[in-house]
Order: C-alpha cells, then sequence, then structure tokens
C-alpha cells in the first residue's frame, strides 16, 4: 500500500473517534506495516488486542486497498461488546471475546518445547485468571482461554498484530500459533521490549527484522517470518 492510502485510512478511523494514543497501536506501526502489504491482494490478519484499530482495517477495505479477512480477540469485557453486532465495510470481521488463563512456569515452558501440538492441548493448560486481574500490566504466563476454538486453519494468517494480551504471557502466541502462520508472514509486536518478546520468537522462528520504533511512547517491531526453528 501507498503511503498516501495508508494514512487516508488512518484519518478515516480518527473520524469515526479512533484515538491512537499512547495504550493503542501507533499510527507509525501501521504504516510500517501496511507498506509491506500489497495492494489487491487477500490477507488474513489475527489481532490480539488492538483496541480499536478494526476501524482501520474497515476503512482499508472500503477503500479498496486490500481484502481484508481479519480475527480480532480481545479479553477485555468493555470492549468486547463494543464489536458485538458490529457491521463493518466490506472485509470479513470476526470478534471473540475470550477470558484469560494462566499457565504456571513449567506449564509454559512445555507449551514452548511442543509448538506442533500446542494448539490441540492448549485447553488442558492454565487455570482462570479472575476478571478483576485482566488488566494487570505485569501479570505471568497469561493467555487467552478457548483461542483454539477459533477457526484459523493451518498456515492461513499471512499478518500477526501481537498488542495483548499484558505480561509475559504475550509470547506463547508463538508455540499456539506454530502451524496458523505462513511460513512468510508478517509479525507486529507492540511494546517489544517490556519482555523477551522477540527472543522468545526467534526460539520456534527464523525472522527478518523490517523496522521498530524503539524510542517514545510507541515501542513497537515489525519482522517477517523466514522459517521455523
Amino acid at each position: 500500500m501507498l503511503v498516501r492510502d495508508i494514512e487516508k485510512c488512518l484519518a478515516a478511523a480518527e473520524q469515526k473517534g479512533v484515538a491512537f494514543g499512547s495504550r493503542a497501536l501507533g499510527k507509525g506501526a501501521l504504516v510500517h506495516l501496511c507498506r509491506r502489504l500489497e495492494a489487491g491482494r487477500s490477507y488474513h490478519i489475527l489481532e490480539l488486542g488492538g483496541g480499536m484499530s478494526p476501524y482501520f482495517w474497515d476503512q482499508v477495505a472500503v477503500q479498496d486497498f486490500l481484502s481484508v479477512s481479519l480475527f480480532h480477540i480481545e479479553h477485555d469485557p468493555g470492549l468486547a461488546s463494543l464489536w458485538e453486532g458490529q457491521h463493518l465495510g466490506k472485509g470479513s470481521f470476526h470478534f471473540y471475546n475470550r477470558p484469560l488463563k494462566q499457565l504456571s512456569d513449567e506449564e509454559r515452558t512445555e507449551v514452548f518445547a511442543n509448538p506442533e501440538t500446542a494448539w490441540a492441548v492448549w485447553g488442558s493448560y492454565g487455570q482462570a485468571v479472575p476478571q478483576e486481574l485482566f488488566n494487570h500490566y505485569t501479570i505471568r504466563n497469561a493467555f487467552y482461554a478457548d483461542i483454539e476454538t477459533i477457526p484459523l486453519e493451518p498456515a492461513s494468517v499471512d499478518v500477526l498484530i501481537l498488542d495483548g494480551p499484558h505480561g509475559n504471557g504475550r509470547s506463547l502466541a508463538f508455540p499456539l500459533l506454530y502451524g496458523r502462520l505462513k511460513r512468510d508472514a508478517l509479525v507486529l509486536i507492540d511494546d517489544y521490549d517490556h519482555y523477551p518478546f522477540v527472543e522468545d520468537l526467534r526460539s520456534l522462528f527464523q525472522m527478518e527484522e523490517l523496522a521498530r520504533e524503539p524510542r517514545g511512547e510507541y515501542r513497537w517491531l515489525l519482522c517477517r517470518l523466514t522459517g521455523k526453528e
């Protein structure tokens, strides 16, 4: 996509009330991501967290820049209720409210050691996280429960946007989605330096870094997968 087209979609999303603030995915991250997407192509995008960004992807689809199939997963009940009954644009938008569960350190290690089977056995791990702890920034080993019930086909995800949940458990996306990500998928990690997310990704995938923003309130990294370890 051309920068002027991306900026047009960002402006249209802001007119709908989207605020790309310090707790949301920054504009720069979306610009760098979309510059790597080819106009006219169809993309399956998996967004973990992401706040109000579906309005941006809606504009991308409405303007016919890309054909978008978005799977958006949210654990915050307030945000999740916002998307219920939404009918957005020309894309294919799927919204899922999933609570969080917390794994022990031993369970986390086991999931990373067995990425080929992690999706199939995910339901056997962890304990439910009380809702009042959902937004604690330092929660350990927490990730979305029941994510394996979402209909993601093997090797179907072109783009992974990793903007949730809070804490080091965000890395559990990598073993869980080991078989769902395309070999050349783009991965955008928000707040990439809060925990060793990049090191955890490298433990399972080969990757090339495309861009990063290491300073200020928006700290993100964009990479492309190049193979599996």
